[in-house]
């Protein structure tokens, strides 16, 4: 197990993030991402955080060092910063580095 609740899988040889479930998803997601190797650095800053459509940040998903590999977060959307969440669209965003990627998910209940 790695840091906030991730999990890695592998090694990466670029930055990503994906969804490892169908879209849209009922219940909980499992975001992945991917961290790669680079030469003299041990571990890379990685933030993963989850938006509504209005911009309100609903959950930090990850915050700190990272070592290069393939990782997976789950997200329970019953644990929003309200409360559980409900049918809607919602960002997913990584920021690290040079990288910054946005993907879109769909929740139905």
């Amino acid at each position: 197990m790695a840091k906030n609740g991730s999990s890695v899988i592998s090694t990466a040889s670029k930055f990503d993030l994906s969804s490892t479930n169908q879209n849209p998803f009922r219940g909980s997601v499992n975001i992945a991402f991917d961290v790669p190797a680079i030469v003299g650095v041990a571990e890379q800053a990685i933030e993963i955080c989850v938006y509504d459509l209005k911009g309100n940040l609903v959950k930090q998903l990850a915050s700190g060092m990272f070592a290069a590999g393939h990782y997976e977060i789950p997200w329970n959307c019953s644990e929003g910063r309200k409360g559980a969440m409900g049918s809607s669209v919602y960002i997913v965003r990584m920021k690290a580095a040079n990288f910054d990627k946005r993907l879109k998910l769909v929740r139905v209940q």
